[in-house]
């Protein structure tokens, strides 16, 4: 809910969420009005179910409309089942995401199918019971998981609230009918309103004024307010889908929330998928069979509507995307479109009426829920990018250098609509060497969006596709900031609160501890199968010598390189023999970062965490190269100094914290420490290698105040000066 009052403001939320929840608890009540009406009619013991009712009432109703009574029944029954099957995905994908993050938070990498596999089997069995009563321990233990969670999340939910005003109070139109649709798909219980009743020992304790729905629904009403209201109010635009993924990762109380409600959901599947094989089973059975064993195919039927919604769960991005779809076509027709207008069927009196009051309620109620319909439906199926995998637009815009806070201004109108133009605040980073960076914030400093211009000349190095594509991808792994939109010329994204490393902090066991064990977890990603299983370092060194020119020019350029690095054979040389031996060594190839030097890791001491940015290098690649070329990066940027590499004890303990991660739950043993320190440092050639070419190219193309050509030098002198060195490195087998 806390993703719904961000779509309609910190005051226009709680407001709108208790009028729906009045409405759609009169709607639940207009339900079972009509079905008890129908039970008297039919005179059988008991409720008719809900598309039972509504077929009832068309054949009660006038006569024009009773030909319509058993295409009313299918339509009902085919939104019920639509709905309780989009339950059972999200449900799905709300779990696998919050385990995800466990799974990571621990050093256990565990490809997204596979995971989705292990949840299945727990949903399979629970859903393999065929009647509701035997559920109710199921629903017993849910329920008290998601109380004990959802009393977790509201004690970290209070904890350091900002000011309200840094929050909208009022959303966009634009952003208001995805409100409409999660809090709607929050709110559909109806399908359920009639099982239950019938379910009770008295069923009339169910309707009456203080009966069973009007308390739950009171409560429900109140909770779902004022998680959504707290969950804004804490996370401002950063607020998920589900709270649970905003708590604290590395904290023990918020996992143990996770992991409730998660187990919550995971036993409330069977619940809500036991209504649609309710529906679809007898038609099954009766047309197909089979008539001698029918258990064993209800068990086979519903195997197969479990792996169904998996693998429907397993496509769906965005679970707050889906949410919102799902609640905006189906939740609204079932929650707010057939009761008021089965009620004006069942009282249509002749040429009466069923009454003026009756009828106008009626009727603004179906034109809110229809408006909704068409307005939600728009709004998440969005031509511009909503259903994206990162909901990251593209905007049509190209930011110059001399204008970049007004480049910045038109990227903010498409990400931050809210912002008012003259409020916000830029800051301009001057340490990068490759791109233009600027932070952009209004009031709220933590909200601050990171808006990366592209250097000039850098698509030469860099494939752009496979960047944004990578910080996706690790973003849904908790490994990358979360991209916000893209631009002809560069992209913004999510601050990350915390420090980049120094060359003095980079050694602290408090922090690269938490380095090496944040690069073991991104070693073990199964990444998408698109992403090619190559490793890149031959290819694209082959690729940067190519760009290199004979001839620079600027001659002042071509001057300082063309003792050292021209003609380019040598250096081609070079390239190729060293590869050719880095080859053989056998180090595996894992997905790696391949530019971690200090100024793309963010450490955030409150949180005890570290960060990786920047992933325009991001591929597979020999693991012993990503961290040969982070501990290159120890020598610093702007004064390079070669004396702080280091030191064959600091890698070991490196390397073994690394390890613990990267091989768990294998034990570490010598042989693999000094295995790893050989080829990390021989890959750390490679490293200088790599860098020494792209600074060539830079110096060609770049516009940033920086001396690329000295930077070659360094790079490569301190290649031919280690290289006799590491290469004589060795370990015993």
């Amino acid at each position: 809910m806390g993703d719904a009052m961000k779509n309609a403001g910190l005051i226009l939320g709680p407001i709108l969420t208790i009028i729906i929840g009045i409405v759609c608890v009169h709607c639940q009540h207009i339900l079972l009005q009509c079905s008890k009406k129908m039970r008297t009619k039919t005179n059988s013991d008991e409720y008719p179910d809900f598309a039972r009712t509504v077929e009832l009432c068309f054949e009660n109703g006038p006569p024009r409309l009773r030909q319509w009574s058993r295409t009313m029944r299918i339509i009902v029954n085919v939104f019920l089942c639509v709905t309780q099957l989009g339950f059972c995905c999200v449900y799905f994908v709300f779990v696998s995401t919050n385990l995800q993050q466990i799974w990571t938070e621990y050093g256990i990498i565990i490809n997204d199918y596979l995971n989705y596999l292990i949840i299945c089997i727990p949903i399979l069995l629970t859903s393999l019971i065929t009647n509701l009563k035997f559920l109710a321990p199921c629903s017993v233990i849910a329920s008290a998981c998601m109380l004990i969670g959802t009393g977790i999340t509201l004690y970290f939910s209070v904890d350091n609230l900002p000011s309200p005003s840094e929050r909208n109070f009022v959303s966009t139109w634009e952003q208001l009918p995805l409100f409409f649709g999660t809090t709607l798909f929050a709110f559909e219980g109806i399908s359920l309103v009639l099982p239950l009743q019938n379910a009770m020992k008295v069923p009339r304790n169910f309707h009456r004024p203080a009966g069973v729905l009007n308390v739950g629904m009171v409560f429900v009403t109140f909770l779902f307010t004022g998680l959504g209201f707290l969950g804004y109010l804490k996370y401002g635009e950063h607020v998920e889908g589900s709270l649970t993924l905003n708590l604290p990762k590395d904290i023990p109380l918020a996992q143990s929330v996770k992991l409730l409600i998660s187990l919550g959901v995971l036993l409330g599947y069977a619940l809500q998928f036991f209504i649609a094989i309710q529906i679809m089973w007898p038609g099954i059975q009766g047309k197909f069979g089979p008539r001698n064993y029918p258990l064993i195919g209800e068990f086979i039927f519903r195997t197969f509507m479990v792996l169904v919604t998996l693998a429907i769960a397993m496509t769906v991005p965005k679970l707050s995307l889906f949410i919102s779809l799902n609640g905006a076509l189906c939740s609204t027709a079932l929650a707010l479109v057939f009761p008021p207008f089965i009620e004006l069927v069942v009282n249509w009196e002749g040429s009466k009426g069923p009454g003026a009051t009756k009828l106008l309620k009626n009727v603004c109620i179906m034109v809110i829920a229809l408006l909704g319909f068409v307005t939600g439906t728009l709004a998440v199926m969005d031509p511009e990018g909503r259903l994206d995998e990162s909901n990251a637009p593209f905007v049509p815009v190209t930011i110059h250098e001399a204008t970049i806070f007004e480049g910045a201004r038109k990227i903010l109108e498409k990400i931050r609509p809210t912002w008012p133009s003259e409020g916000i605040e830029f800051k301009l980073f001057t340490d990068g060497i490759t791109n233009k960076l600027v932070g952009c914030f209004y009031g709220d400093v933590k909200d601050t969006v990171l808006i990366r211009v592209y250097g000039n000349k850098t698509d030469l190095l860099i494939d752009r596709t496979a960047e944004t594509r990578n910080i996706r991808m690790l973003h849904s792994f908790g490994l990358a900031p979360q991209l916000y939109a893209t631009f002809n010329n560069g992209l913004a994204y999510e601050f990350v609160p915390g420090v980049t490393l120094t060359p003095e902090s980079v050694i602290k066991p408090s922090v690269w501890t938490l380095v090496a064990q944040k690069m073991a977890q991104m070693h073990r990603l199964q990444c998408w199968t698109e992403i090619p299983r190559i490793p890149m370092l031959r290819g694209k060194l082959e690729k940067f010598l190519s760009l290199i020119p004979e001839t620079f020019t600027r001659p002042e350029i071509h001057v300082r390189v063309k003792d050292q690095f021209l003609p380019l054979s040598k250096l081609r040389a070079e390239v190729d023999q060293l590869c050719d031996h880095l080859e053989n060594l056998g180090s595996p190839v894992v997905f790696s970062h391949n530019d971690l030097l200090l100024g793309n890791v963010v450490y955030t001491e409150s949180l005890r965490q570290v960060t990786f940015i920047d992933y325009e290098y991001a591929a597979y690649n020999y693991q012993a190269f990503d961290i040969g070329n982070h501990f290159t990066e120890f020598a610093g940027i702007d004064e390079v100094d070669y004396t702080r590499y280091p030191s064959r004890e600091f890698q070991m303990n490196w390397l073994r914290v690394y390890l613990e991660t990267f091989q768990h739950p294998q034990k570490v043993t010598q042989n693999d420490l000094d295995r790893l320190y050989v080829h990390v440092n021989q890959f750390a050639l490679a490293s200088h290698l790599f860098w020494t070419v792209w600074a060539l190219i830079q110096a060609e193309h770049s516009t940033i105040n920086f001396d690329f050509v000295k930077f070659a030098q360094v790079r490569y002198g301190e290649y031919l000066t280690r290289k006799d060195e590491f290469l004589a490195l060795s370990y015993e087998n």
